[in-house]
């Protein structure tokens, strides 16, 4: 058929509520096998009746390629910016840890989240892992920052030392590469 994606998942893999169109959409189904989506540049996404919408598989259009590329551009600009000011010792701020802990643990929860439901849509067994452990990341950040001297004491609430922290941020960062 021409226009189909070569890539489909399995009816088996597919969710329950995603198998069952309404009344309607069988209707359009019958009359035309492959309903066409334009997007706001004009590229067409083909969407099969019967088969989820996922924006995962779907490939990037045009200008999503160049908004990626200016987003970069800048990215990397402010980078050359900052290692002007890479000697300056800014002032000590004990509520920062916290704060930007606060801000990661919400990020990688929500992510995490979003992988989760992905993943009942799907069944990519990857997206599963990559969900554990964007969780793991969440739920490590709090004896991370337990951790942290000068955050709740002296010492960190862990009564940790120096090296405590660095070696759940190594652990942080490890695990979820693996």
């Amino acid at each position: 058929m021409a226009g189909r994606r070569a890539f489909a998942w399995p009816r088996s893999r597919i969710h329950a509520s995603a198998t069952m169109p309404s009344t309607k959409m069988k209707a359009r189904a019958l009359a035309r096998p492959d309903a066409v989506r334009r997007r706001a540049n004009g590229d067409a996404t083909v969407v099969h009746p019967g088969e989820p919408f996922l924006i995962s598989i779907d490939a990037p259009g045009r200008g999503q390629l160049a908004l990626a590329r200016v987003i970069t551009g800048v990215l990397a600009a402010v980078f050359l910016v900052t290692l002007a000011y890479r000697n300056v010792q800014l002032a000590r701020l004990n509520s920062f840890i916290p704060v930007a802990n606060t801000v990661v643990a919400l990020n990688d929860f929500l992510t995490a989240v979003l992988l989760y439901a992905q993943f009942s849509v799907t069944r990519a067994r990857s997206l599963l892992v990559l969900a554990g452990g964007f969780l793991f990341k969440t739920l490590i950040l709090i004896p991370h920052a337990a951790t942290f001297p000068g955050v709740f004491g002296p010492y960190g609430l862990l009564n940790g030392r120096v090296q405590s922290t660095a070696w759940m941020f190594t652990v942080k960062k490890v695990a979820l590469v693996m």
